[in-house]
């Protein structure tokens, strides 16, 4: 039997690993990590979730990432309130996810979704019961 997947750290290049730390602490409630002294890497942490970013040479190639939420519409309340540039409003999908993006400060989309529950009739969505 394989060994079992314990975890997966996003590593995101940036134009500055202190700005990034900072926007990621401002938007989503990231905690400071730790930084090299020059700058060059660092980390955030948000739950039980860590980010890396380091430094990449202009022009920074953009990633995206999936972040699977509880609540999809706090989040996309708190986010646009705080000023993150909303790239797709939230919207409930066909195959069963709410969801919406937003770019951050080098370009990377990241996308935020709950799963939902689908009704019979198409296109009627609603969030699944906890």
């Amino acid at each position: 039997m394989p060994a079992e997947w314990q975890s997966m750290i996003p590593e995101l290049p940036v134009n500055d690993v202190h700005a990034s730390q900072s926007y990621y602490g401002e938007l989503f409630d990231c905690r400071f990590a730790w930084c090299w002294p020059d700058g060059s890497y660092g980390a955030v942490i948000v739950q039980n979730l860590e980010i890396l970013f380091y430094r990449c040479p202009s022009p920074v190639p953009a990633h995206r990432l999936y972040i699977r939420v509880t609540d999809v519409d706090q989040c996309f309340n708190r986010y646009r309130n705080h000023g993150a540039q909303i790239i797709e409003a939230i919207e409930s999908k066909p195959w069963g996810m709410r969801q919406f993006s937003l770019q951050d400060l080098d370009g990377h989309r990241l996308t935020f979704g709950q799963a939902i529950e689908i009704t019979k009739e198409i296109g009627r969505f609603r969030a699944p019961k906890n």
